[in-house]
């Protein structure tokens, strides 16, 4: 079994006597899942709108770095952090609100809901 260091940009081989990278690949955010935002804008007419917003988002999401709350509330200022550590951000305008939960290491981000602001005031944000 080999060792290895992860980095947030590569895997390196400690038992070798160099820290060469073993792959040279970029480590990026795995969000879960997609298909959920995709059903949300397709579900009806009405939410058509929060295609682009959205999938500006996940584009963003995907090359973030976050290590901690503060790593997000740096890029994104108008995102709530709330107990237990559930993430809440503001989506086209804040007509949208999406609730996702983070493992800041394995840099894994878990979609818990996403509707409106009307609809986003009727569920307990922190038990989604």
């Amino acid at each position: 079994m080999e060792t290895v260091l992860f980095s947030p940009t590569r895997i390196y081989d400690l038992a070798s006597s160099s820290l060469l990278p073993i792959r040279d690949r970029v480590i990026t955010v795995r969000i879960i899942a997609k298909r959920t935002l995709w059903r949300f804008w397709v579900s009806s007419q009405q939410y058509a709108d929060s295609k682009g917003p959205l999938e500006a988002w996940h584009a963003e999401a995907l090359t973030a770095r976050w290590q901690s709350p503060q790593d997000i509330k740096s890029q994104f200022r108008s995102a709530s952090i709330l107990k237990n550590s559930p993430v809440v951000f503001n989506i086209g305008g804040n007509k949208y609100r999406l609730i996702v939960a983070l493992d800041y290491i394995r840099q894994t981000l878990f979609i818990k809901f996403i509707g409106t602001h009307k609809q986003y005031n009727k569920v307990n944000a922190e038990e989604v």
